[in-house]
This record gives C-alpha cells, structure tokens and sequence, in this order.
C-alpha cells in the first residue's frame, strides 16, 4: 500500500510526500529494495548525493543481517552511478 501510495505521489511531482511514503515503508521492511532503490534515485535526482548513498547503506546492512545476501546487481550499478555523480539534479 505505501509502495503504491509513493507512486502515485512520484507520478503526481510530490517528492515530498513520495520520500516521506518510502521512508515509512523502509521502516516496517528495510529490506525493501524496490522502495529503497526509488528513494535513491528520488535523492539523488533532488541533488541529496548524502541521502541517496545512505539509503544504500541501510539497504545493504538489512539485506546482510536479514537474508545474508547483497543489494541487487542494479541497485549496486544505480550504487556505483550516484558515487561518480552521474545521478544528480
């Protein structure tokens, strides 16, 4: 539901609401890769370069800790882009 929700709000222009949507989902699951991988890209497009490799952290950390497993090759990639500032605003 709050994977939808931010949709809708990215869809509409509403960064805000879309970030805060993502924020509460990561929190229940922060594990969630999809909504942590559109909270980087909504990051780093919004020039917050910090924010969007935090994410990526946090992601990493709860992947290892829940599943034993690493982000994504994609995600690593969108990783790997934001770091070389190829992701901005």
């Amino acid at each position: 539901m709050l994977f939808e929700l931010a949709y809708l709000h990215r869809e509409q222009g509403e960064y805000v609401a879309a970030i805060e949507a993502l924020k509460q989902l990561l929190a229940q699951d922060p594990a969630h890769e999809e909504a942590c991988v559109n909270l980087m890209q909504m990051h780093a497009s919004m020039g917050q370069r910090y924010q969007a490799l935090h994410q990526y952290a946090q992601l990493r950390k709860a992947l290892l800790d829940e599943l034993d497993v690493e982000p994504d090759i994609a995600t690593q990639h969108l990783y790997t882009e934001i770091c070389a500032g190829k992701i901005a605003a």
